[in-house]
């Protein structure tokens, strides 16, 4: 290790000691002061006592530990007390305290803003190092999969020899994995009085050494004596032949065979450099474990990690503590960390498999093996077998103990490493954490699927929950055969919407229903609402029937004798266009409003389901020609690719939606491919009493008025906000209403995404069917701390997390197209939110969008066109 290397190393350990892990202070460190291979650390004790060097200190006492590198750590090795004169600062105190005890002067040194998270600079590159010396070898541990098995093998079994006292006796057997050590004890005279066994092995999956047998089961003592070193040797293989036999006669007929034959042997002294299980019998040499570990976490330091470098768990928040010991126990942890998204999903108890690492410096790191769940499929490729290696969190540790699913959690944009096979046979792959997250998920989903049998008490919970919750499956009905409709039908939504009917249901019989019992029967659920579509009467059924009705009513009505003048220029227009099939384009549509003589003027605009045209006829009523064209919208909207003409009594301005607007509002939907298309626009456009013919008004299903009503309430909202230029408060709190009411009419869409709840009465609305350790989780990933944020919010992830009004109130203002566009789906929304929509008044000028629209192509007869531009100004 060159000097360059060497000053990265010893920055770590200082990092370690500042924070708290190289042999921790009763009080957080919130000062140091360095000078070559030693540290000196204060903070101020908070209660009376005696420090690890015997110094005792009291409350308020500053106490500074002079510490000294030890190999992989440092140790205290001496204290004292500073009392800063007057005017004298607490750093200047212990820079002189230094020098007056010490007789050194200290060439670096910094305050502490942040106990536990400090971060030292490394002196070679000048970058804040990533972690401290004590993670970055737990790191270089875990990625040393990358050699070859055998080298691998053999610098772990080497590495275990060397912690054994000497002299020792090592015998190796053929199979290459068991290793038994007898080490040897000298008295002060030099004579051997006892003797220490242990049986190592290694285990492939891990590549860890694990100590399968010691002294404590086989001890031997006896009289001092001298003992050469060939007596060492043959009573070495004595005691080992002697444990070998215990071995398969205590095992009996299913131990048979377990033992081998010794390959290699050999006596290692004290104090000579004697490294022979890193030669391999093909003549290779495996490097020493320690070197390389110390190289790979220097690398790792540097910025130079090696690949792939394995994640360390995702660090939880520190709980605020009235002990200060505890404040220095955790690793550095920053606010980024905390708001960074780690990709997880939770696998079965049974998956996971724990053991232990321990790191060069004697750290202790829990771990586990997790295998992919049956089925996991990435890129065509079955990984069923395969497993990864990850560092356990506190929380893993809890699940597993507990007997829970156990939660995967994997660092964003660094590829995971796979594995299959053991030794020679183990084959690595390394794979995106968001696809393997998807993949397993995925695989479960059907793992449970494929293993259900229906049981009868399923049925029997399915049956009851149709005769309990009838009113909200009718309303359902209607509204997946409008989602299956508009294609935006979703299995996994249906689903979990009939899981939370059924969960309630069963709640009234706590205890009688099983986990699996209740997703059968939700199952089931789904499959009779399915069987029921197909004789249900769904309102845009009734619409387009009436439509039919009125437009042959017409025909009926019209005089056939008289060629209106309306359609005669239509069929002269369309005579060349329609002729070459060319599909009515927004430009034909415009030029046929500007032709024509009743059309005072004509505005432009754009909204969530694409551009629009409005017309102002010389009778005071208005037309809008919505073309249906945004492609973000084209698989959820009903009538994407069509063109809409809807007209009311009045100006678009000046709708109120009242009964006299409603009455004689009326909807045409056209084909922009149809032949006579151009024709029915014409019509759609003049269809009123005096454009002669008479137009019989038929009676309409209130269910048709209420779904006109609605589509248009929210649609005149839309229009009317995106003329804003700044938040209207009353449009905020009517938006924040809308995703109340429709997220309660369907908790499984997505407009949950823009819900907040009072942080005082976050836990009652959103913990339903959560335990507290799942609520506790979930306000730890997400950050959410109710004695300080007010609302709480659901993330992506599912875990919560704090924002204030001001962050609430941007979220659905700066969603408000999406939020009203899913309202105006919602059969079941109030007349009271649809009042409110109506009650929205357009801006005042100095808050219209006007002055940025554009100036026109051309200028229509009237009036100037003006443009609609969507801003989402921030709050």
């Amino acid at each position: 290790m060159n000097q360059q290397e060497q000053a990265t190393k010893s920055a770590a350990i200082f990092q370690d000691t500042i924070n708290g892990t190289n042999d921790p202070t009763p009080w957080p460190v919130t000062m140091w002061a360095s000078s070559g291979d030693t540290i000196w650390t204060a903070g101020t004790a908070r209660t009376a006592g005696e420090d690890s060097v015997g110094m005792i200190y009291g409350p308020g006492d500053t106490i500074v530990h002079r510490n000294t590198i030890a190999g992989d750590t440092t140790r205290a090795t001496e204290s004292f007390a500073i009392r800063p004169a007057d005017g004298q600062s607490p750093m200047d105190a212990m820079l002189a305290g230094i020098e007056q005890w010490n007789h050194r002067h200290p060439d670096r040194w910094d305050t502490v803003a942040e106990p536990g998270r400090y971060r030292m600079t490394d002196p070679t590159t000048g970058r804040p190092l990533p972690m401290g010396w004590s993670d970055s070898l737990a790191v270089a541990a875990s990625a040393a999969g990358r050699l070859d098995p055998d080298l691998l093998q053999a610098s772990l079994m080497q590495n275990a020899v060397e912690h054994e006292p000497r002299p020792c006796v090592f015998f190796l057997e053929d199979n290459g994995y068991d290793l038994m050590v007898f080490s040897w004890h000298r008295n002060q005279q030099g004579l051997f009085d006892a003797m220490t066994f242990k049986h190592l092995q290694y285990d492939d999956l891990s590549m860890q050494i694990t100590t399968i047998s010691h002294s404590e089961d086989m001890r031997e003592s006896f009289p001092a004596k001298s003992m050469s070193d060939g007596e060492l040797l043959t009573q070495s293989r004595v005691y080992r032949d002697e444990y070998q036999h215990w071995r398969e006669q205590d095992g009996g007929s299913v131990a048979q065979g377990m033992t081998g034959r010794v390959m290699r042997s050999g006596l290692l002294k004290p104090g000579l450099e004697q490294k022979p299980l890193l030669n391999l019998n093909d003549g290779r040499r495996a490097p020493d474990w320690d070197e390389f570990t110390d190289q790979a976490a220097i690398s790792i330091l540097q910025g130079r990690p090696v690949s792939p470098t394995p994640a360390l768990p995702q660090q939880e928040q520190p709980a605020q503590s009235a002990d200060p010991a505890t404040e220095t126990q955790t690793p550095a942890w920053t606010a980024a960390m905390a708001k960074q998204v780690w990709p997880n999903a939770w696998v079965a108890n049974r998956l996971a498999h724990t053991y232990i690492l321990r790191a060069k410096d004697g750290r202790d790191w829990p771990k586990m093996i997790v295998g992919l769940p049956r089925g996991t499929v990435i890129d065509g490729q079955d990984l069923t077998g395969w497993a990864t290696d990850m560092f356990m969190s506190g929380k893993n540790q809890r699940q597993k103990n507990e007997g829970r699913a156990v939660n995967l959690r994997f660092k964003p944009d660094t590829p995971v490493e796979l594995f299959t096979g053991r030794g020679t046979e183990r084959r690595t792959m390394q794979v995106d954490p968001q696809t393997l997250v998807q993949t397993i998920i995925d695989a479960q989903k059907r793992n449970r699927d494929a293993e259900e049998t229906l049981d009868t008490a399923s049925v029997e919970l399915a049956d009851k929950t149709v005769e309990e919750s009838w009113p909200q499956i009718s309303r359902m009905q209607g509204r997946f055969t409008e989602y299956q409709r508009a294609g935006t039908y979703k299995p996994a939504v249906a689903m979990k919407w009939a899981r939370r009917l059924v969960d309630r249901t069963a709640e009234t019989d706590e205890g009688r229903w099983t986990s699996r019992q209740r997703r059968q029967a939700a199952g089931l659920l789904i499959q009779e609402l399915a069987a029921a579509q197909e004789t249900l009467a769904e309102p845009f059924a009734h619409e387009d029937e009436y439509r039919q009705k009125q437009a042959e009513l017409e025909r009926l009505t019209s005089k056939p004798d008289e060629t209106r003048e309306t359609e005669g220029r239509d069929q002269k227009t369309t005579q060349k266009e329609r002729s070459e099939n060319m599909p009515l384009t927004q430009e034909n549509v415009r030029r046929l409003l500007e032709q024509d003589p009743d059309i005072t003027g004509i505005t432009q605009g754009g909204n969530a389901m694409g551009n629009y045209l409005e017309a102002r006829l010389t009778d005071g009523r208005a037309v809008q020609i919505d073309f249906h064209d945004n492609p973000a919208w084209k698989d959820t909207d009903r009538l994407a690719g069509r063109i809409e003409v809807s007209y009311a009594n009045r100006p678009q301005a000046e709708w109120q939606y009242d009964d006299n607007d409603m009455a004689d509002r009326e909807h045409t939907v056209i084909d922009p491919s149809d032949p006579d298309a151009e024709g029915r626009l014409a019509k759609a456009v003049k269809a009123r009493e005096d454009a002669g013919y008479l137009v019989t008004k038929v009676e309409e299903d209130p269910a048709i008025l209420y779904e006109r009503h609605r589509k248009a309430s929210c649609l005149h909202a839309s229009h009317i906000l995106e003329r804003y230029d700044s938040p209207d408060p009353t449009a905020v709190g009517i938006l924040h209403g809308i995703v109340s009411e429709v997220n309660a009419h369907d908790p499984e869409n997505d407009i949950a995404a823009y819900l907040t709840y009072p942080s005082d009465k976050a836990v009652q609305l959103a913990g339903d069917g959560l335990t507290e350790a799942d609520i506790a989780e979930k306000r730890e990933m997400g950050g959410w701390d109710p004695r300080t944020d007010p609302l709480m919010r659901i993330n992506e992830q599912g875990d919560w997390t704090g924002v204030t009004q001001q962050q609430a109130d941007q979220l659905v203002w700066d969603n408000r197209d999406e939020i009203l566009a899913r309202a105006s789906y919602d059969s079941e929304l109030s007349t009271w939110t649809l009042h409110q929509l109506d009650q929205l008044k357009e801006p005042q000028p100095a808050q219209s969008l006007d002055r940025d629209r554009p100036e026109p192509d051309r200028e229509a007869p009237a009036q100037t066109e003006s443009t609609t531009k969507r801003r989402g100004p921030r709050l």
